[in-house]
């Protein structure tokens, strides 16, 4: 058996074991591509089927793979650099009716999923707040440490909300931790919001009460 066969197979053998020692799911899946490609050359020479069958069949799924992590982190970055367009994140969500009078989730219910509004009107009463089609609801609930609603969510008008869970934001995130600095930008921009409208009720309230204006009490 010439030398090279003994070599392809060994150094097969080492890019597997490499791949384990890869903190990034990008990096595991370039050592396992690399280890398929050493595989499908070692069983060719060798004669071996089992090893060719399997890489020649794994080799295309990493690859696969592979593309898509690098597009999801294109466009990442490509919302990381724009005004928050979350248009990316759809295909990895499942669309959800909702007619008008319908609640979509209670202050205080326990938090697993972020919607995205496709159409309809949906309000959070408790802000006073009409969410606009194409904006993300529901985010602050994955960091809430109680995980649960900070307010409630009701459809106004009959509609469709894109959905995602937690468990899948966070997979993305582990898989591609530029997400991270995505989501945390997309809850930053929910949370000022929220102080700005905060303190324009304390400024109003104030300025009703330096004016001699009755203050409602709750």
């Amino acid at each position: 058996m010439a030398w090279w066969v003994d070599a392809s197979g060994y150094i097969a053998a080492v890019l597997v074991f490499a791949a384990f020692f890869m903190r990034t799911a990008v990096n595991i899946r370039l050592f396992a591509i690399a280890s398929n490609a050493a595989f499908v050359v070692y069983g060719t020479a060798t004669g071996s089927m089992p090893i060719l069958v399997l890489h020649s069949l794994l080799l295309p799924l990493n690859l696969r793979r592979l593309a898509e992590m690098r597009s999801l982190t294109r466009n990442v970055k490509q919302a990381l650099e724009s005004d928050l367009n979350i248009d990316w994140l759809k295909p990895y969500m499942n669309p959800r009716r909702f007619r008008a009078g319908d609640t979509v989730f209670k202050k205080g219910d326990a938090a697993a999923e972020m919607f995205i509004v496709e159409r309809g009107r949906f309000e959070l009463p408790g802000q006073g707040i009409m969410v606009p089609v194409g904006d993300v609801v529901g985010e602050l609930g994955i960091l809430n440490p109680n995980k649960s609603r900070t307010d409630s969510l009701l459809c106004v008008e009959d509609g469709v909300l894109l959905v995602v869970t937690y468990d899948h934001v966070a997979e993305l995130y582990f898989q591609n931790p530029q997400f991270g600095f995505y989501f945390l930008k997309l809850a930053s921009r929910r949370l000022f919001a929220n102080i700005a409208q905060l303190e324009d009720r304390v400024a109003s309230l104030h300025t009703r009460n330096t004016i001699g204006e009755p203050i409602e009490r709750a």
